[in-house]
This record gives C-alpha cells, structure tokens and sequence, in this order.
C-alpha cells in the first residue's frame, strides 16, 4: 500500500531571477522590482508574479506537468528548472531561475520537490492505484467462492436459479476463472545513443531512456555541455510516428516529447535502431497510456460485477430476499433511515468493443505533387487509428489511441468538397465515404474514450454500491453482526 496515495505539505519558495528584476527596474522604472514565488498546494501548483503594474498567477495540477527537470548550462556554472509552467527552449532560454541562477542547492531541491509530487499525484501515481485496485478486488473475487464453498453453495449455479435471481443474465465464471488475477505487465530500462551525423558536428550526444513508466531524454549539445533532459509518462504521450524519408533514412517524432523529427547515424545505416526505438516506445505507450488504462479499468469493472454476482447467490442460499433495491422498511432497519440509493447500472454499454476497418483515404489533388504516388490508409483498430502515408519519396506512420481523439470534424466546402479532420479522400466529392468514416471515428472516440471511461466508472461505482448494501443486509439481517463494530470488538 505504500507510496500509493502520498500526501504533501504546502510549500513556498522564492523563485525570484535577480538578474531579470534588476534589469526590469532599469528598462521601465515604473513596473519596480518583480518577485516570482512558486506555492505548492496539495494537488496543485502555483507559479505567482507580481510587480508595480501587474499580478499574475498561473495553476497546474501535478497531474499536468509532464516534465520537470533540471538545465545547466556555462559548463555546469548555471543552472535551471524547466517545467510546463516555464520550459526551456533549445537555445537554453527560459526556465526558473531563482537569485542569480547559480544557486544549484536550492534549484535542485525545488525540482525534486515538484517532480515527487508530479510522480505522486500523476499518472503514474494514477496507474499504480489502478493496479493496486485491481489486486484488491482480485483477492475478494477469490474468497467469496471459499465463503460458498464453505455453506455448501453450487457453483456455477443451475439455470433455474439464474434465470430466477437475473433478468440480465451476467456472465458466470468457474473458480479457477474467478481465482485467476490478472498480472500486470512490466518493463525493464533500455537506452538508445540516438544522433544524427550532422548533430555531431555540433557537439552534440543525445541518449533516449525507456523506463518503467516513462521516457526521458537527455541531451548535451555545444563546448559548454548545455544539458537538457526532457521526460514524459508513456499516458501523456499522444502519438509515435516513423517516417521514411528518401525511400531509406527514418525518423521518429512522439507528441510534445519529441516536435522535430529526430534520426540515427546518416538516417539510413543506423534506421534499425530508430525502428527499434519505436516499436519499443508504441508498446509502452499502449500497455501503460489510456489504451492499458481503459483495459484495466474493464477488468475491475468486470471483477466488482462478478463480486455482485456471487453476493446474490450467497444471499438466495441462505434464504434472504434478493430484491435490489431493498424496500424503504429493509433499509431503514439497515440504515436507520431511508437513504436515496443511485440509479442500477444505467450504461448498458459503458464501453464498445470494435472491428478492425480499413479506408483508403489517398487525396488525388496531392497525390498529383507526388507523381500520383502518394496512397494513404486509415486503418481502425479495436483501440486505435492508424494513419499510413507512403509516395515514391517514403513513408510516414502515424497512429493515435480514441481516448486522445479530441473531436471528430467534418466539413464541407464548394457545395460539394467534404472531410472529416483535415482527410479529404480523392477529389474532395466522395460524400459517402466521409460521413461512413465520420460516423465510424465518432462511434469509438464515444466507445474507447474518456466518454466510455466515464461510464465504466459510473458502472463500477454502483456496482460497489449494491455490493455493499447486499453485504450489509447478509451481515446485519442473517448473521447478526453490527456494523460499523464497537471500540471493544475493533
């Protein structure tokens, strides 16, 4: 259970440039002396600037920063914090600097103090709960059978008594199905030295680093060895891309971790090792970004329902009433009063499961530029779109789970010329083959997005209602033990 829910102390600290606010009060005297104070609340943090004219106060959740990371520059002399509330460019500039940005005692103890509650309040604090959740539910499903077992309950139970307890009819798993926990992959670190051959001309090293739950990319360019990491959790990854460029050099490009396409050696020789790289990186992405959070969070949806299940057969064995929810009289000898008990399960499907369809999605005016060369296809996987686009001068692939579908636009223009996000299949007029995509993207942007992850969480939470008033009810009705217990009995 450790480290799963971390709780942190409200913090300040000063992160005043002195440098920056001298030069202000000389440039325009009238602003004065501007003072920069970061305040690290319980689950966000806010970066605050003020001076003579103005006020201004930036909020991030923890959960947002993608990145926090230490820069040096000057050989090591200068030093700064680069974060989403303040990221430092290529070029060194930006950044937090506190005093004179020499400081690396308390720069570095205000980075390990945002990039800790970052960790713990993040998404990998989020999946860790996830799993432990998943444990735990786990564990239950596995002791109410020895509960059944134990009262001398049929299992699986016959279908006169299935059809007599559910009108749903839930699916029923054996023992072994219900005792069997889900083992939640997990990955070792591997690094790649990953520079173009014109990169070396400038001094410059980059090292790419897949870990656990997040990768990181350090770089070191230049004769003073400006350091510069940047780091993302694999579900704050929006998209991998490889790109064939010149029929053999590859390149890769991930989201907001990396913009400008990046290559290996001269692009040709060494393009196993980007391949590599992206393969590796897309695996992660998918086993611990939204797809992998979607999944699991179906699997506890699943283990919370077959706890249900098992409660109802428990209850009928032992000859109670099964009726949910229980009359106003039962719940007010449970409760003491007659609480307002949420609607049962309202999503009937909370999350879709989905085909695998292909379209080609060529647009002929720019297949034109390419010597009628350029072939695109969309191919929607069960929890993916992948966006191919091959000419005769390479190939690009491009893929991004439904969770991180944004919207799904389509539009027309000239009467005739239609789309749907930028895709305008051939000469602009295949009118039906756009709105099938559209329908088709907006079908499971709704059945494998946030809008289904809602829903499953909606699903679970009554769920785990019902569960616990059925528990009570056996507790308090049959077996005559008082919840919440006495002092003396804890």
């Amino acid at each position: 259970m450790e480290n799963l829910m971390q709780r942190f102390p409200e913090k300040k600290y000063d992160a005043t440039n002195y440098i920056e606010s001298c030069c202000l009060c000389l440039w325009c005297p009238c602003m004065g002396w501007q003072s920069k104070t970061l305040h690290l609340e319980q689950e966000e943090v806010v970066a605050k600037t003020r001076n003579c004219c103005c006020t201004s106060n930036q909020r991030r959740p923890y959960a947002q920063l993608g990145s926090v990371e230490l820069h040096d520059t000057c050989c090591g002399l200068c030093v700064a914090m680069s974060s989403d509330l303040n990221p430092v460019n290529e070029k060194g500039e930006g950044g937090i600097r506190p005093f004179f940005g020499t400081d690396r005692t308390y720069t570095e103890e205000l980075c390990n103090e945002l990039r800790a509650r970052m960790e713990g309040r993040g998404d990998t604090a989020q999946r860790k709960q996830q799993t432990f959740l998943m444990e735990w539910v786990t564990k239950m499903t596995a002791q109410m059978p020895l509960i059944l077992a134990k009262k001398g309950v049929q299992w699986p139970p016959s279908e006169a008594t299935l059809s007599k307890l559910f009108t749903d009819k839930p699916p029923i798993k054996t023992f072994a199905e219900l005792y069997a926990p889900e083992i939640d992959p997990t990955f070792d670190t591997q690094s790649w030295d990953v520079v173009c051959c014109c990169e070396l001309l400038n001094c410059l090293s980059r090292t790419i680093e897949l870990g656990p739950d997040e990768v990181v990319i350090r770089t070191v360019r230049g004769l003073d060895r400006a350091t510069i990491i940047e780091r993302r959790p694999y579900a704050q990854i929006d998209d991998v891309q490889k790109e064939n460029a010149c029929g053999c050099c590859v390149n890769m490009k991930a989201g907001e971790l990396i913009k400008e396409p990046i290559s290996n050696g001269a692009g040709c020789d060494d393009a196993t090792i980007t391949a590599m790289v992206v393969n590796e990186l897309k695996r992660r992405i998918e086993v611990r970004g939204n797809i992998g959070q979607m999944k699991k969070l179906e699997s506890i949806m699943k283990k919370v329902d077959d706890l249900r299940v098992l409660m109802v057969v428990l209850q009928d064995a032992l000859g109670m009433e099964t009726q949910y929810p229980p009359g106003a009289t039962a719940l007010a000898e449970l409760y003491g009063k007659t609480p307002e008990l949420p609607a049962i399960r309202p999503h009937a499907k909370p999350s879709e499961e989905f085909p695998v369809r292909e379209f080609e999605v060529t647009n002929s005016c720019e297949s034109l530029f390419c010597c009628c060369t350029q072939k695109d296809n969309m191919t929607l996987e069960p929890d993916k779109m992948v966006l191919k686009k091959t000419n005769c001068m390479g190939e690009s692939v491009n893929s991004m789970p439904y969770a991180q579908l944004q919207s799904v636009d389509e539009g027309r223009c000239c009467y005739c010329c239609r789309g749907v996000n930028g895709i305008i299949p051939g000469c602009g007029c295949a009118g039906d083959k756009v709105a099938d995509l559209a329908q088709e993207l907006q079908q499971r942007k709704l059945g494998r997005g946030d809008v289904a992850q809602l829903k499953n969480q909606e699903n679970t939470m009554l769920n785990a209602v019902e569960l616990s008033v059925r528990t009570n009810t056996v507790m308090t009705k049959r077996e005559g033990v008082q919840f919440p217990p006495s002092q003396e009995r804890l």
